[in-house]
């Protein structure tokens, strides 16, 4: 693998800014809770150049990783990205706005579905990885998590690897439950932690400013 090229930070923020600023609001009855605009910045950069050059399926994306990946690469901030990038999320509002994006942009690897995860997921494609930033389950011991990585794992065909993205916090006891749920339900579906990258996230979050995610990316094992 050749050396990347040195991020230019002014740059980057600058994009990740227009990205911002085409989001819609988030809605806490759904949890939708946005991260911090420097933890966008790490995060578009380590989700590119993870899936870089495969198909990229995005469970949800209030965040909007999606369109700061994409616009990354196509502005020439970074040299790295998925070769396809495909939303798929219940809120019409992120639908369009990806969409809005990606026409004003030409960003042409970058399409969206309306769908909700709890139908069967639409299968028209094949995808290499999968990226989620669930609800956390905080009130329902972790089933939205799963529900979510599920939908992933189904994304891939069961065969390759996804990144969820969810609460990581030493002094609380829910994300440890939720984070081991997750890590046992992936195991039934033959998926294994390859890494984790603890605590690497900030939200805007009024009741729980210090709370923190982590990436955990799961792999298929190679007989699945």
């Amino acid at each position: 693998m050749g050396k990347k090229q040195q991020v230019d930070l002014r740059e980057a923020m600058n994009a990740i800014s227009d990205v911002v600023q085409n989001r819609p609001r988030p809605i806490r009855e759904f949890d939708q809770i946005y991260m911090k605009s420097g933890d966008m910045v790490l995060q578009s950069e380590i989700v590119a150049d993870w899936a870089d050059g495969k198909r990229l399926a995005f469970i949800g994306d209030g965040d909007a990783i999606s369109i700061c990946a994409a616009y990354l690469h196509k502005r020439g901030i970074i040299d790295f990205g998925p070769s396809r990038i495909v939303v798929f999320d219940f809120d019409e509002r992120i639908v369009q706005a990806v969409k809005r994006f990606a026409d004003k942009e030409r960003l042409d690897n970058l399409d969206d579905v309306l769908y909700n995860c709890l139908d069967a997921f639409p299968q028209p494609e094949r995808f290499d990885c999968f990226y989620t930033n669930p609800p956390w389950g905080a009130s329902n011991n972790g089933e939205s998590v799963v529900v979510f990585v599920e939908r992933g794992i189904e994304a891939v065909g069961y065969v390759g690897e996804g990144m969820v993205v969810i609460a990581d916090d030493d002094e609380l006891a829910w994300p440890k439950e939720v984070l081991a749920k997750t890590q046992t339900f992936a195991a039934e579906k033959r998926f294994y932690v390859s890494k984790m990258m603890s605590r690497v996230h900030r939200y805007h979050l009024d009741d729980a400013p210090n709370l923190r995610s982590c990436n955990l990316v799961l792999a298929s094992l190679p007989d699945n």
